[in-house]
């Protein structure tokens, strides 16, 4: 059976923030402190534009600028709001096979087109394979 895995990685998350309305995300990535370079290796539940709105307004009250959220979080996607993102676009089936095998088979138009990873062994990372496609394709 293919391994957990709940949510984009860092690296992940901030290509798909280059291609997503920050809305769409369900996650973050939270800096330690505003504007420093750590963050939180876990990332929070919750969508990012919200967490910032009611940060700042407790970050605000005490006469400070509103931090923007490239200062705040990294945006985050789940599995399920990848597999939303995919579903408003395409219709999509995902099958497990072998030890750690995930393929998902997306239909582009009239025709099925298949993704089977075989470098990574979980439903998450088949994902974003399959979006970064679509997206190439201009089909999201």
């Amino acid at each position: 059976m293919a391994t957990i895995k709940s949510y984009t990685d860092l690296s992940q998350s901030k290509k798909l923030a280059e291609i997503f309305p920050l809305e769409s995300a369900d996650m973050y990535y939270q800096y330690i402190l505003p504007k420093s370079d750590k963050i939180k290796h876990n990332p929070e539940i919750g969508n990012p534009v919200n967490a910032l709105k009611w940060y700042n307004k407790g970050y605000t009250t005490s006469g400070k600028e509103p931090i923007t959220l490239d200062e705040y979080c990294i945006p985050c996607w789940s599995l399920t709001a990848l597999l939303g993102i995919i579903q408003k676009n395409t219709p999509y089936k995902m099958e497990h096979f072998g030890d750690k095998k995930v393929k998902l088979i997306c239909v582009l138009g009239d025709k099925p087109w298949e993704l089977i990873i075989r470098d990574f062994d979980n439903e998450v990372d088949a994902c974003y394979e399959m979006i970064i496609h679509l997206n190439e394709l201009k089909m999201l």
